[in-house]
């Protein structure tokens, strides 16, 4: 049975070694990440016009990365995104 998006948020805000050891762009990708999140597997797609919406217009694909980098070594989330400017596929872990 899946956590649920509450439950998620309580335990990582109960984790106060990841909110220290988390960058303000990874907290941020990750909180928007649990707001995409779908069904029990808490899977989703984010398009590159939300990240920029919700991220900022000055969100660089290598930031994107690098955020997306740490919230996998900290198995936190797994994301998968295409060359271009096509949907990123997520799973919070």
């Amino acid at each position: 049975m899946g956590v649920g998006k509450q439950g998620l948020l309580r335990a990582f805000l109960g984790r106060q070694d990841l909110c220290e050891k988390l960058s303000g762009d990874e907290i941020r990708l990750l909180l928007l990440l649990v707001v995409f999140a779908e069904g029990r597997k808490m899977e989703g797609t984010l398009s590159w016009e939300n990240v920029k919406k919700y991220l900022g217009v000055d969100f660089r694909k290598d930031q994107l990365k690098r955020a997306a980098s740490t919230l996998e070594e900290m198995e936190l989330a797994r994301m998968d995104y295409p060359p271009r400017e096509a949907d990123i596929v997520f799973q919070l872990l």
